[in-house]
């Protein structure tokens, strides 16, 4: 099985791939309260809706942003956490909706 896995093209020290799969987490992790807050002031739908498009356009720069520098691909790296932290927030506001609760901000 060893013998059929090859490198990519692009070969970081376990340092520099340890900080670009982390810096999704920082960004998700800054953005925990403040996503609620926005959820509840400018509604679930938009928030969720924003988030989405940001994921998705992160998503679409990854391979360019790692074939640029590492730098960069840690920015859409922290960039695409702080998108994705809008799934929780549509989880909770479709738990309201489910249990019934006709003022959800969806």
């Amino acid at each position: 099985l060893s013998s059929f896995i090859k490198d990519g093209d692009i070969l970081w020290d376990k340092t520099t791939q340890g900080l670009i799969l982390g810096s999704f987490f920082w960004g998700y992790l800054a953005t925990q309260i403040p996503g609620g807050w926005f959820a509840i002031k400018f509604g679930g739908r938009r928030v969720l809706g924003l988030c989405m498009a940001l994921c998705s356009l992160c998503t679409f720069l990854t391979p360019i942003a790692a074939q640029t520098s590492y730098i960069f691909l840690m920015v859409i790296r922290i960039i695409l956490g702080i998108g994705s932290v809008s799934m929780i927030i549509f989880f909770n506001f479709l738990t309201d909706c489910l249990n019934g609760n006709r003022n959800c901000c969806l």
